[in-house]
């Protein structure tokens, strides 16, 4: 008969039981090797691996419960069965507790026999795949908290460094020089500003993947969060014959609690973007008010570029993370591909939704809505 490869040791003092099980298993396509005693069924296991071990609980030097954590230390893939002609539940418990697949009662029926060691050999593999999966996600997840580590160590050298520069360069700014030296300072620090936000993406990243993102709740004016990120994206716009307007709609409120810095983060993210891209037009920056649901509202805001726009085929990817469109041979627009990413996963986190509709050649829109708190007695 055609072997199956599947190797079984079986431990029994009686050389009757021990022959009948070989007779029976060698038909059915098994490897079989028998053992008398303890020391037989040890030596057998030094030198050969089985797949399964079918072993007596009653053996005249020891017994088959006392034998089974020497068969696994010598090999922990085997699986192994009992077998016993005084069953009891006590017993088959002790069986279990210790390390056994399966408990069988003599005179064990041929059909029961293959049963137990195939069903025991494929709930072993089971768990071998279980246990490798196991370690695999755990390495994984080390690997993957080091990374994190390692991002939030990096945007939080990148932010002291940029602290320092942006301190040093507001006192220079602050000193007696001419035009043309504040234009240079001016351009230092609008890198810094640039710099900085990278270093907010770098680090946000790290605290999505640890599941850390943190949201403040605190009053602001909206007008204010806009007109910061216009002075920050200022001298990038004025190196193109590029035109940047923005306007909110008078019937947004003035005061709004809610994170000013997570939005003024993917505005600037947004509006970053657009400079990228757009040589010469206009990149315009409306606010709107989309309802007022009890003590909260939600504003809708509009990103406008005259850009190069971006193919149907690709404005599903542009949110995911590390993605980045080709760059055209006249321009060098590089980029993480992060930016947009954050700006979904934030805007997303702050109870709302992010689009893009853009056509290539005629430019890009971005549009996003916002959940943010209402203040007793406001001011529109």
């Amino acid at each position: 008969m055609e072997t199956n490869h599947t190797n079984v040791l079986v431990v029994d003092d009686d050389n009757s039981i021990l022959d009948g099980f070989k007779e029976l298993l060698t038909r059915e396509g098994y490897e079989v090797d028998t053992a008398a005693n303890e020391r037989e069924a040890l030596a057998n296991l030094k030198e050969q691996h089985y797949h399964a071990v079918l072993m007596d609980i009653v053996l005249k030097e020891t017994t088959g419960i006392e034998l089974i954590p020497k068969v696994q230390e010598l090999s922990e893939d085997t699986v192994i069965i009992m077998i016993t002609a005084y069953p009891s539940t006590e017993s088959a418990i002790r069986c279990f507790r210790a390390g056994a697949f399966d408990y069988l009662v003599k005179p064990v029926k041929k059909a029961d026999l293959i049963r137990a060691i195939e069903r025991s050999c494929e709930r072993k593999k089971e768990e071998q795949e279980v246990n490798s999966l196991r370690r695999i996600k755990e390495t994984a997840e080390k690997s993957n908290n080091e990374k994190t580590l390692f991002l939030m160590q990096i945007s939080h050298d990148i932010h002291t460094i940029m602290d320092g520069i942006i301190g040093h360069n507001n006192l220079l700014l602050k000193s007696n020089i001419d035009e043309k030296q504040a234009e240079y300072l001016s351009s230092i620090k609008t890198s810094c500003n640039f710099l900085r936000n990278l270093a907010d993406n770098i680090l946000d990243i790290a605290k999505v993947e640890v599941g850390k993102l943190s949201f403040k709740q605190e009053d602001f004016e909206l007008a204010g969060v806009i007109k910061d990120v216009a002075r920050i994206v200022y001298p990038s716009i004025k190196e193109k014959p590029i035109q940047f307007i923005y306007a909110i709609d008078k019937d947004v409120p003035r005061y709004l609690n809610g994170d000013a810095d997570r939005l003024r983060q993917i505005l600037l993210n947004l509006i970053s973007n657009a400079i990228k891209f757009t040589e010469s037009g206009e990149i315009t920056l409306k606010a709107r008010l989309m309802t007022i649901l009890g003590k909260g509202c939600h504003v809708f805001f509009i990103v406008n570029d005259t850009g190069e726009g971006i193919p149907k085929e690709k404005q599903m990817e542009v949110f995911k993370p590390f993605f980045a469109l080709d760059k055209p041979t006249k321009s060098h627009h590089g980029g993480t591909g992060l930016g947009l990413w954050i700006c979904k996963v934030l805007v997303e986190k702050m109870g709302g939704l992010i689009s893009l509709h853009s056509e290539p050649g005629k430019g890009s829109e971005f549009r996003f809505s916002i959940r943010f708190n209402l203040i007793k007695d406001n001011v529109v």
